[in-house]
């Protein structure tokens, strides 16, 4: 008795081995012989053996202008971008915030928070994205507005000098404390430009646009661009003319515009 129980038991070790190395083997065979899911599987694999702080750059803008007297006002605009860049994932983290006040009256405040994964697929010029945007505005009729979305991008053009990518995809957004206060179904369409002038300017454009799947009449947009002149190369500083512009065709009793344009000095990490 004792005997077949020793034989069982081993019989049971040697199948849980087994199986062990087949699921292995398995995950280590099948998720790269699968297209798409094999990039993805690669990708992952890439991010977490990575160190964390591998492949960042980063960059930090700052603008301010005051005045005091018979009139006192002041103006603030900050902005931090950092950008993770590996073989197979290029991560972009935005974070753009301006305050203005008049005679200690707040007049304008509002931040924008943006998080996007570009998932690469091997030398293909497709690839797959998931995005998240937080927006705050203390003058809209909600308190924050939280978009996410994902889909696939196309680099029509990707050189040293012009980058043109474009994306579609599909998402949802809610604008949390407000009159509609529910989650809404969007299609996300996006256009990444970028173009060096010269050695030492170059021009950029992103936008954004998300209509509503059953109402395409009920649509936001949200438009970036800017013009940035490298002034120092010891430091990395750059002056920089920049405009971010979100429209929303149903502003629940506010303006449909909201443009905010600034002059910045940046500074690079790389």
């Amino acid at each position: 008795m004792k005997t077949n129980l020793v034989w069982l038991a081993v019989v049971c070790h040697m199948i849980t081995v087994s199986l062990s190395a087949t699921v292995q083997a398995r995950t280590e065979t099948i998720f790269p012989a699968i297209p798409l899911v094999s990039e993805l599987y690669e990708s992952e694999v890439e991010m977490w053996s990575s160190p964390w702080n591998s492949g960042w750059g980063a960059s930090y803008e700052l603008g301010l202008n005051g005045a005091s007297g018979n009139a006192t006002n002041f103006n603030m605009s900050t902005a931090l971008k950092m950008t993770r860049t590996l073989n197979s994932r290029i991560t972009n983290l935005d974070l753009n915030y301006a305050q203005a006040s008049n005679d200690s009256v707040v007049i304008r405040d509002f931040a924008l928070f943006r998080l996007r994964n570009e998932y690469l697929l091997g030398d293909s010029r497709w690839s797959i994205f998931t995005e998240g945007t937080l927006e705050y505005d203390r003058f809209q009729a909600f308190d924050f507005r939280l978009t996410t979305a994902s889909g696939l991008g196309y680099r029509f053009i990707d050189n040293e000098t012009t980058t043109l990518k474009t994306r579609t995809g599909l998402g949802t957004s809610r604008e949390f404390g407000g009159p509609s206060d529910e989650w809404k179904p969007e299609l996300a369409l996006g256009l990444d430009f970028k173009h060096k002038l010269t050695n030492h300017q170059g021009l950029y454009v992103t936008n954004d646009l998300y209509p509503n799947w059953t109402d395409f009449s009920d649509f936001r947009m949200i438009t970036d661009a800017g013009w940035q002149l490298l002034i120092d190369e010891a430091t990395r500083t750059s002056l920089k003319v920049g405009v971010i512009n979100r429209h929303d065709s149903t502003p629940q009793g506010q303006k449909a515009n909201d443009l905010n344009y600034s002059v910045l000095l940046m500074w690079n990490t790389k």
